[in-house]
């Protein structure tokens, strides 16, 4: 039997990173493939999620003092984390970069998530398949949001790539950069999360540890600006909601008025979305499984990030893309309209399963 290893963002403390890696491995093993994470983690990437981070300067510590204030909480978050790499990821030894010649493995999948990403505080050239001897296909990868006009940065991987059997990608801006150094156009894929339908994703869900709001928004974002605080402030009052939140990331989502439920992993991050009345976010990933569940949901600042500007053109859905002056209309338009993107789940899935079954056999 043909063995199959990932190399992704799986052990990022990152809802999506890790709920993307299970999907694709779950995949896999739905097909009749053996297949492992590869349990690649460097130094830098474990300090980002450690409870309190070893990094200097004022911002790392105002959040180790805040997760002081509240360390019983973000440690159980840590250990949901950790526990989920070991029982759902079944994750074994962990890799370094010298361990990457000795991989046994008739093909490695890279991807999904923003692994070619340079400007990622854990990159890693091992994610374009540095020292990675056998054959490589690359599903659903992208470059995160950066600079696309400045190549220089990626054109040093020009010969990584071309040792690919097959690259895809989950955006446009991606394909484009991809091509523009190799020449070639890849195919453009779902991510790992919509190769399933929500059945598989209520069934993993947990409750979290917390006593919550009958109703509630759910407001997730990775980083919390102001502004975008002050429009999940704006819109829990004109929707006449209280917030909950599973994450901290800056003073203003910490000032927030909400509940702060940060005991959470992968699990429960799934069941407080799945069961809130609305969601508000910043994350691709959060957007993916809010249309996976049917949710009424709405993307702050999306018109700027090329990831999310594509999933919402994809199921049309511009009007959940809201900015500082959103009006009560347009709020009252998506909270109004039920919708059920299941077939359009089903239809967008196509590409990403044909495109494995074509590439990994």
């Amino acid at each position: 039997m043909k063995k199959i290893g990932i190399l992704t963002f799986h052990a990022s403390h990152n809802y999506g990173s890790m709920l993307q890696a299970y999907a694709l491995r779950k995949y896999f093993l739905d097909s009749g493939l053996c297949c492992d994470i590869i349990n690649y983690r460097t130094a830098i990437q474990k300090d980002i999620y450690a409870v309190l981070t070893k990094r200097k300067g004022i911002k790392y510590l105002i959040k180790n003092a805040y997760v002081l204030t509240t360390y019983k909480q973000h440690k159980q978050k840590f250990e949901l984390f950790e526990r989920f790499l070991r029982e759902e990821l079944l994750c074994g030894k962990e890799l370094s970069d010298s361990d990457m010649k000795d991989l046994q493995y008739d093909q490695v999948i890279t991807g999904s998530d923003q692994i070619w990403n340079v400007e990622a505080n854990d990159f890693s050239e091992v994610y374009f398949g540095r020292g990675i001897s056998c054959q490589k296909t690359a599903y659903a990868v992208s470059c995160g949001n950066g600079n696309f006009d400045d190549r220089t940065r990626f054109d040093r991987f020009e010969s990584l790539l071309r040792e690919y059997e097959a690259i895809s990608v989950r955006d446009r801006a991606t394909a484009t950069l991809v091509e523009s150094v190799t020449g070639h156009t890849p195919q453009i894929v779902c991510d790992p999360v919509m190769l399933f339908d929500k059945t598989t994703w209520e069934s993993l869900a947990k409750a979290p540890k917390a006593v919550l709001p009958k109703k509630y928004i759910f407001f997730y974002t990775l980083l919390c600006t102001k502004q975008v605080a002050d429009t999940a402030k704006r819109l829990s009052k004109m929707i006449g909601l209280p917030i909950v939140i599973s994450k901290v990331t800056s003073q203003h989502d910490i000032l927030l008025k909400s509940k702060k439920v940060l005991n959470c992993g992968p699990q429960e991050f799934l069941y407080l979305l799945k069961n809130a009345e609305c969601v508000i976010t910043t994350s691709y990933h959060a957007i993916l499984f809010s249309i996976i569940f049917n949710k009424k949901f709405f993307a702050v600042g999306s018109r700027k990030d090329n990831r999310q500007k594509d999933i919402i053109g994809v199921f049309g859905i511009e009007d959940n893309i809201i900015g500082e002056t959103a009006s009560m209309n347009g709020i009252d338009n998506v909270m109004r309209t039920e919708k059920d993107y299941s077939e359009k789940i089903k239809e967008f899935s196509i590409s990403g399963r044909k495109f494995l079954e074509n590439n990994v056999r």
